[in-house]
């Protein structure tokens, strides 16, 4: 069997009738995955859904409006650049871990430059991208 067939299984506990469900292979791998963690005490199913929401919620958008922002907002720029963090948590965008952040300023003599290859921020944008063969930044969007 290849890697993208798929397998029918029987789910009595997602379906009272046991209705046969079809899930991907690798579908299969993520949920036993994600059932031995819960067993475990590692991680629960519940944190495991925050962390997908979040993920789903996390676009390119949210840092360019950050940046427009302090465009436009000298005392939002201020805060910005002395405490990133609070800046971050106060606009509801939560970091999974501490990326040592830090926000430079571009000047007359002095520009930076940041590359980011979407695939660690953003990989619902990602993968969506790779499904449907739309580039990231028409998905991160809205627009198809």
């Amino acid at each position: 069997m290849s890697d993208d067939q798929d397998i029918r299984v029987e789910r009595e506990e997602d379906d009272p009738h046991a209705a046969q469900n079809t899930l991907s292979r690798y579908a299969l791998r993520i949920e036993a995955l994600a059932e031995l963690l819960d067993e475990k005490g590692i991680v629960s199913g519940q944190e495991i859904e925050d962390s997908m929401h979040r993920m789903e919620r996390s676009t390119p958008s949210n840092g360019a409006a950050i940046v427009a922002r302090a465009w436009t907002d000298p005392a939002f720029k201020t805060r910005l650049i002395n405490d990133p963090l609070s800046v971050l948590d106060e606009m509801e965008i939560r970091l999974e871990h501490d990326p040592g952040l830090t926000i430079l300023e571009n000047t007359p003599d002095l520009h930076h430059v940041v590359v980011c290859t979407l695939c660690s921020c953003y990989p619902g944008v990602c993968s969506a991208a790779r499904r449907t063969g739309t580039s990231p930044s028409r998905i991160a969007k809205g627009s198809s």
